[in-house]
């Protein structure tokens, strides 16, 4: 009899420890991470590369997009996605154009697999493939054809 108390106790024991989840093992879904918190820029991607002129009149591949290609002052702005299917985009502290406001705000949605995710602002409507997303760090990409090359660009943002 004490044995089998034992096993009992043991098998209680079991099942309690597998129910019971951590706190940062959430379930939360593509759209409550997307509008977790403000997103960064922090790495972006060129496939193939991608041929530029340089000063001197070469022309040199670009494949480290963010490095090459991204102003410094583009480096600290942010992106915020708000529940109700709308974003501001804020030029963080360091503005390339003194001239641009602040901040500036437009719309989003996602298809309904959450694979996909369109942003429609004053300048336009732009879709991007949802790679991956967790609760610190989201990968998209977006195809640009251009002289008939078809360009990947993946870009990594992270709060």
């Amino acid at each position: 009899m004490k044995k089998l108390l034992s096993l009992f106790s043991v098998v209680v024991l079991l099942m309690l420890a597998g129910s019971c989840k951590k706190d940062d093992e959430t379930s939360l879904n593509k759209t409550d991470l997307l509008c977790k918190a403000p997103w960064k820029l922090t790495a972006a991607t060129i496939d193939p590369a991608f041929p530029m002129p340089d000063f001197s009149g070469n022309t040199v591949s670009i494949t480290d997009f963010y490095a090459q290609m991204v102003d410094d002052c583009s480096k600290d702005d942010t992106q915020k996605y708000n529940s109700d299917g709308t974003f501001t985009f804020d030029e963080g502290s360091v503005k390339c154009d003194s001239e641009t406001p602040q901040t500036s705000t437009g719309t989003w949605t996602f298809n309904p697999d959450e694979t996909i995710i369109t942003e429609t602002d004053p300048d336009g409507s732009y879709s991007y493939h949802m790679i991956k997303i967790t609760e610190n760090e989201m990968q998209i990409s977006e195809v640009m054809p251009m002289d008939g090359v078809n360009y990947t660009i993946t870009m990594t943002m992270k709060h």
